[in-house]
């Protein structure tokens, strides 16, 4: 199922599907080659919407950013990096709509 998923793109089933396997085959070298192949293609994607939502944030389209930057967290819910922009863009859309409210 996860290379299945990997060929057709969908890298959320594909993890999805990765993490039903076994934990007493996480040594098999199949299981070990698909974790490689998942983990490059959800590197490349991530890698690909972070550089994406830092083009929107700079073009100050704020909504779009954060779209794209929790596209990218849930393929990579660890990354820290990634955590911390949400989080400013969120604080940022905060601010101004306080700002809209004093208007």
């Amino acid at each position: 199922q996860t290379n299945e998923a990997l060929k057709a793109g969908k890298l959320q089933a594909a993890r999805k599907a990765f993490l039903e396997i076994p934990a007493s085959r996480s040594g098999d070298q199949d299981v070990m080659e698909i974790q490689a192949r998942l983990d490059k293609a959800v590197g490349a994607r991530v890698e690909q919407l972070v550089t994406s939502g830092d083009a929107l944030y700079r073009a100050e389209k704020i909504n779009p950013a954060l779209n794209v930057w929790n596209e990218a967290l849930a393929l990579s819910p660890e990354n820290q990096e990634i955590r911390e922009r949400t989080q400013r863009a969120n604080k940022v859309l905060a601010r101004l709509e306080e700002l809209k409210r004093k208007q």
